[in-house]
């Protein structure tokens, strides 16, 4: 049996969480326009909206809509690009690269000569 590609079909789909706020409900593909609105007018990503990464949102729901009146190579390309920068901005971050970011951020502190003295009290620099 052979299935058609539906002609609204990113060309590589998309992994996301179904709500970022609750990593442990599981991911997601989003293989197509039509998942994609479905994904930003959801209850994980609809919030976004009127938060501080609004015009992420935006962006992902102009170009999806772009791309369900138009399926085009360079429409479907557009929403998958805007739609991926907001799933990533609303990605929550592992323990894994919170630690790494941690790592890098002190490394950064010690490098820039931010070794507190012993004899300084602390909180005052």
């Amino acid at each position: 049996m052979v299935h058609e590609m539906a002609r609204d079909a990113f060309e590589k789909p998309l992994k996301a969480f179904v709500d970022p706020r609750r990593p442990d409900l599981g991911t997601r593909l989003i293989a197509t326009v039509s998942d994609g609105l479905a994904a930003i007018y959801g209850c994980g990503l609809l919030e976004v909206r009127d938060g501080s990464r609004s015009a992420l949102w935006d962006e992902a729901a102009d170009a999806l809509c772009r791309a369900s009146l138009e399926p085009d190579a360079a429409t479907l390309k557009a929403a998958r690009g805007a739609l991926d920068r907001l799933l990533k901005a609303v990605a929550p971050i592992s323990n894994r690269r919170r630690r790494a970011l941690v790592s890098d951020e002190l490394a950064i502190w010690y490098l820039m000569g931010g070794v507190v003295d012993a004899s300084e009290p602390r909180g005052r620099r």
